[in-house]
């Protein structure tokens, strides 16, 4: 009898060992062998995961998001930040494409094998209904996964249109789509970038229910000031929140007469669609907002910028060729055209905080870059 009991106790034993493999807790020792956090744009866009890149019609978010792209598949920096090189599957669910591509290109004096690792799906996709599309769109991208070497990010523009008859405002139906971007994710080992529409109000971020926003590893915004747009990192996991990312304006490119593809346009009529070309607008848009003593400092730091002959070099921080000077230099500089007297131990103290906020609050506002104890402007 006792010995039946022990043989059950021990199968019992054995069945729950068996169970727990399912989930192992790690030593501390394990845990910091495991791989860091790896990034597609640096201390922006996590080498995998879920981004959403929202902003309201006429932002500029598709431009945003096509622009990244392509440096990402020519391994490039975008917004002042290091990429790490990838192929791009790109879902334009709302089409219109060709031109945007045509002009990206024409911009950027590229040929189309230039972008031989950005691959578009001119048209929409089911991602609400588990039975529709997800299966016959992992196969396509299983296909083109083994074509290109692997897929660093799949871009689905927009969120709206590859939920048809769904509701954004429910968790349920949200889930859904979340799951059917995870799935992408997990078999890619890849990042699923959504372009999605802000709400009524911008300040309140994206549209749609809370899960989408506690679901994602990295929320971008584009918001529009006149013709002035700003990419904002509103959101990044193990990165800086808030973090204004780029100014941009939309540069129109002449893509020939209307005529060669329409027979009925007007001679006169041409082709344009329009690229991202980043401008010094933080500057000037978040000027505005600026202090007498903000603006003394970064007048102090563009006039350094402008004598100087030392240069970065292309970094994970910054890209080749801006002017940077030492902070020492411009804090010195900057305390002179103040006329703040050195022998004054009060003076100087104050002169010191003073030009640190006026620092802090230009990196915030990313009109300038400081590393290594040397600045330079964006």
């Amino acid at each position: 009898m006792a010995a039946d009991y022990q043989k059950a106790r021990e199968a019992v034993d054995e069945a729950m060992r068996a169970r727990a493999l399912r989930f192992r807790f790690l030593t501390i020792d394990e845990l910091l062998r495991q791989p860091a956090q790896a990034w597609r744009v640096l201390r922006v866009v996590p080498a995998r995961g879920l981004v959403v890149i929202w902003g309201a019609s006429g932002s500029g978010k598709t431009f945003a998001a096509l622009d990244m792209a392509g440096a990402i598949v020519r391994g490039l920096p975008w917004a002042g930040r290091r990429t790490c090189r990838g192929a791009v599957a790109y879902i334009a669910a709302e089409g219109h494409m060709r031109d945007r591509i045509d002009a990206y290109l024409q911009h950027n004096g590229l040929t189309a094998d230039d972008l031989t690792d950005l691959r578009v799906l001119d048209s929409a996709v089911n991602l609400l209904d588990p039975d529709a599309d997800i299966g016959d769109l992992i196969a396509s991208l299983r296909v083109l996964a083994i074509e290109v070497g692997g897929l660093a990010a799949v871009i689905v523009d927009t969120l709206n249109r590859v939920m048809p008859g769904g509701d954004e405002n429910s968790s349920e139906d949200m889930g859904l789509v979340i799951a059917a971007a995870k799935l992408i994710e997990r078999e890619f080992g890849c990042t699923v970038i959504f372009i999605h529409h802000s709400g009524k109000d911008e300040s309140k971020g994206s549209r749609g229910h809370s899960s989408l926003k506690a679901a994602t590893d990295a929320e971008v915004s584009v918001r529009r000031d006149g013709d002035v747009r700003t990419v904002t990192a509103e959101k990044v996991r193990d990165g800086e929140d808030g973090e204004v990312l780029m100014t941009f304006r939309l540069g129109v490119v002449d893509l020939g007469a209307m005529i060669d593809v329409d027979p009925d346009a007007d001679p006169a009529e041409r082709r344009t669609s329009c690229v991202v070309e980043p401008c010094e607008a933080a500057a000037s848009t978040g000027s505005s907002r600026l202090s007498d003593t903000d603006h003394i400092a970064l007048r102090v730091l563009r006039e350094l910028c402008a004598e100087t002959k030392d240069r970065t070099e292309a970094t994970s921080i910054h890209a080749a060729g801006l002017p940077r000077v030492q902070v020492d230099d411009w804090r010195e500089r900057f305390r002179r055209v103040r006329a703040v007297d050195k022998a004054d131990s009060k003076a100087m103290d104050a002169s010191k905080k003073a030009f640190q906020r006026a620092v802090d609050k230009l990196l915030k506002q990313r009109i300038i870059g400081v590393y290594e104890a040397r600045a330079w402007l964006w």
